[in-house]
């Protein structure tokens, strides 16, 4: 038999409702990862360490077969979350003091931080120590074979199921060459308008190796800011390294542990002393206010493409600004950032666009705008309420919270503000 679950959900923006299952007879809410493992209980009934990617729900399963999970995770909201479900969470790269007969390490999205993991994984469960990789075919772990081999011993293909793979080798003794080739960083050269920036970046971290094309977009969008900035997801901490060499000072925070490294790394390379760098989940673990807030907020979870956290972020930034204060964000333009910014913030201003990306500013006017109205249907937003006559934006080139706002033209064409959108003509 076949049965339908619907559970309707207040997600802060609009009242959402989620078809969240279908449940057959075995429970088909289990993950795919999890069901595979689910097969291997009489193996994984006892102490084990998930690495790196870790989805809490599946370290829950487990829970339940028996197991004891411990986790070492680079991303600091979901090491809160293990917190809070009772799991021996760490949140770093690497933990000498993790001790575990088995590893688990789910195949991770940026490749080049395998072998990173697969260092982490048998640090822990020290050589001939059980460490096993899995990944869902579309990640790519069908090919991963020859990379197993250069890590472990004994590597087999040990199940295939529900479009996933699952692959187990014994660790090796680890030597400082396994050491260095799992930790190398990649280094390259950023040009500003006050010199070349020396970048520094460990694998997987966003856009590894290279300045994306976004935030350099963004980068052309921040010459004039000055006072005190928060760099919101700051990656390999490109625009905190900018900004503080044209005189700011501030907070550079990321939720992933590769990124709040590789920022400190870039920082120290360049001499710069003037931004913090936190490890923080959002606005968590960051204090205010700031002038301005800048970011190229991040549109994926794993695989899967999640604004959740992008519209979260754009809704608490009005408490984390000064009156008059800035956010400047830079994203792709198939995604639907601007009602949410008009919600927030009454008006938004397009600053520069291509065929690829936007750059979006928005001023902290200090207004308090309504919440949405549930009425506004699923996953919909309601227009803001505006006083007759309320001006949505403020004239080219007007100086809003120390800054300057560059005029509002894209490409070619006039910038013209229509309805607290701004669009070209």
């Amino acid at each position: 038999m076949r049965r339908s679950l619907i559970v309707a959900c207040n997600a802060g923006s609009g009242v959402q409702v989620a078809l969240l299952a279908c449940l057959f007879p075995g429970n088909a809410m289990r993950s795919a990862l999890a069901s595979i493992l689910a097969r291997h209980t009489a193996r994984l009934a006892g102490p084990m360490i998930w690495v790196y990617p870790v989805d809490p729900h599946d370290v829950s399963e487990c829970q339940g077969w028996g197991a004891t999970p411990q986790a070492l995770t680079i991303d600091r909201g979901v090491h809160v979350r293990l917190s809070h479900q009772g799991v021996a969470s760490h949140y770093g790269i690497r933990a000498a003091e993790l001790r575990s007969p088995v590893a688990i390490v789910p195949f991770p999205k940026s490749k080049e931080l395998l072998p990173l993991a697969l260092l982490a994984a048998s640090q822990a469960v020290g050589a001939g120590g059980d460490v096993l990789v899995v990944g869902n075919n579309r990640s790519g772990i069908r090919t991963v074979g020859p990379t197993l081999q250069q890590w472990l011993d004994e590597v087999e293909q040990l199940d295939n199921a529900r479009h996933c793979v699952l692959f187990g080798g014994k660790a090796r003794p680890l030597t400082a060459d396994m050491e260095a080739r799992g930790s190398a960083t990649s280094t390259f050269e950023v040009s500003t308008t006050n010199g070349p920036l020396k970048v520094v970046c460990l694998p997987g971290v966003f856009s590894h190796g290279r300045l994306d094309d976004g935030t350099r977009m963004l980068l052309g969008c921040l010459k004039d800011i000055s006072g005190r900035v928060l760099d919101l997801g700051c990656g390999a901490g490109v625009l905190a390294a900018a900004l503080a060499r044209q005189g700011c000072s501030g907070v550079a925070a990321d939720t992933s542990a590769l990124a709040v490294e590789s920022t400190r790394l870039t920082l120290a390379a360049n001499g710069l002393t003037s931004f913090e760098v936190a490890a923080s989940d959002g606005f968590d673990e960051v204090r205010g206010p700031f002038d301005h807030i800048v970011s190229n907020p991040p549109f994926h979870e794993g695989f899967e493409q999640d604004t959740s956290a992008a519209l979260r972020f754009m809704e608490q930034a009005p408490r984390m600004l000064k009156p008059g204060g800035t956010l400047t964000i830079v994203a792709n333009r198939f995604l639907k950032y601007a009602e949410p910014l008009n919600q927030t913030f009454g008006s938004f201003r397009v600053l520069r666009e291509d065929e690829r990306f936007r750059v979006y500013q928005v001023v902290n006017t200090g207004v308090k705008r309504p919440s949405p109205s549930p009425s506004a249907g699923p996953g919909s937003l309601a227009a803001p309420s505006r006083s007759p006559g309320t001006q949505t934006a403020s004239g080219a080139g007007a100086t809003r919270g120390g800054v300057r706002a560059p005029s509002a033209k894209a490409g070619k064409g006039k910038g013209e503000v229509v309805g607290g959108h701004s669009r070209r003509r």
